[in-house]
């Protein structure tokens, strides 16, 4: 109850914030009359699947149950289309809070996930354990404080799940393509396990999370960073379940067009992305899956990241920390060893992420690309990404072919 109380009135302050913020942004940078049409603009009726996206795509997405080696239960989703594939296996990796809808939201001719089908990739779309597509377990329920003991270095274990699955399924290697924590967990993943590697011909890492800017962009998420250093304190406020776990409740309560529009000004206030870049007439797309659900010690971890010592692991305490890992501070990720083929695309307008860090720690990074007008979603959805993003992945693609052949 004290829990609930805590978090729901962390929401209940930075909520009337961010809804300020963005009033008076959007009347500042684009004008009253701007804004007003901004408001009450023509809206398309949104999917409300990532199923019906694809639908009405022309394409359908076949689900496939993947279960972890700690026992999650995984919703892969494989897109099936007219097209045969012919050049390998492609999984594509959702961020934090997301799923699999975030390559489904735009045009065919505009979404990764499409074009890449177009293409005659055979195209997959992972779910992480804990979103709205993958919340079981062999053991718990997902009301249960166990189904969500799991942060951002578990996140790895559906990585290798999903990768172990696809390539047995194909008899080849994959392509593996994470944006921002999606990205991380492959990073994570396969500096860890060396023989996964061996399962991925190339890694397209897009706007990858691994180095979090040092100082956040706004006051909530710095009031956070601060709880994250005081495990037993965030635990107090934010439990150990899902991290804000009445967003459902709230989604299915208002208004569809009144949740996209308090859940879009929420991210812009907290992680200052904009939808500037974005078709506008998909917004709503977005919003019908995205929050998505995660649990709060993941939300931890990532707000541990502003002062670590580099890209490292969950930071439990000292006496935690020797109990697991044999020495009191959280051990760095030992990014070196990735041995794949990786390119990294970011944004030069990305609040979050620092990816020319990255750039410099990785060995075999074989392609790296700054955008510069990019904030931290555009990689994926913005409407450019068809001329800046893709062609850039593909010739990866290209370059590092996978078996497979006509």
């Amino acid at each position: 109850m004290l829990q609930s109380l805590l978090s729901g009135g962390f929401l209940a302050i930075v909520t009337p914030y961010a809804v300020l913020y963005d009033v008076v942004d959007c009347i500042y940078s684009q004008g009253l009359r701007l804004f007003v049409s901004r408001m009450f603009r023509r809206r398309l009726k949104p999917a409300k699947s990532a199923h019906e996206a694809a639908e009405a795509e022309g394409f359908h997405l076949k689900d496939h149950t993947v279960q972890t080696s700690d026992g999650y239960i995984l919703t892969l989703h494989r897109l099936v289309s007219s097209t045969v594939p012919f050049r390998g296996p492609v999984l594509l990796q959702h961020g934090l809070y997301q799923s699999s809808m975030l390559f489904l939201i735009n045009k065919r001719q505009d979404a990764l996930a499409y074009i890449l089908s177009d293409l005659g990739y055979d195209v997959w779309l992972g779910n992480n354990r804990g979103n709205i597509h993958s919340r079981q377990h062999a053991q718990y329920r997902s009301d249960e404080p166990a189904f969500w003991d799991w942060g951002v270095d578990e996140l790895a274990l559906d990585v290798q799940a999903n990768v172990e699955y696809i390539a047995a399924r194909t008899n080849q290697p994959i392509f593996y393509v994470g944006h921002s924590q999606g990205a991380t967990q492959g990073l994570i993943a396969f500096s860890l396990n060396e023989k996964l590697q061996q399962k991925v011909a190339a890694f397209i890492a897009l706007s990858p999370g691994a180095c979090v800017v040092s100082a956040l962009p706004c006051y909530p998420l710095q009031f956070l960073e601060y709880l994250a250093q005081y495990p037993a304190f965030y635990h107090l406020v934010f439990g150990s379940k899902d991290f804000l776990p009445y967003i459902d409740t709230i989604r299915y309560s208002l208004p569809s067009t009144m949740f996209e529009y308090f859940s879009y000004v929420m991210f812009k206030y907290m992680f200052k992305w904009t939808d500037a870049n974005w078709d506008l007439s998909r917004k709503s797309a977005f919003f019908s899956e995205t929050p998505a659900g995660t649990s709060a010690r993941t939300v931890a971890q990532w707000m541990q990241q502003p002062r670590a010592r580099g890209f490292q692991m969950f930071c439990h305490g000292k006496e935690k920390n020797l109990e697991l890992y044999g020495e009191p501070e959280a051990p760095e990720y030992p990014l070196e060893k990735i041995k794949i083929p990786t390119a990294v695309i970011y944004g030069g307008k990305d609040h979050l992420i620092e990816c020319a860090r990255l750039v410099e720690m990785l060995t075999n990074c074989v392609h790296s690309k700054r955008i510069d007008h990019h904030e931290h979603l555009d990689s994926v959805i913005s409407r450019d990404a068809k001329q800046l993003v893709y062609p850039d992945i593909l010739r990866v693609l290209k370059t590092h072919p996978t078996i497979t052949k006509r």
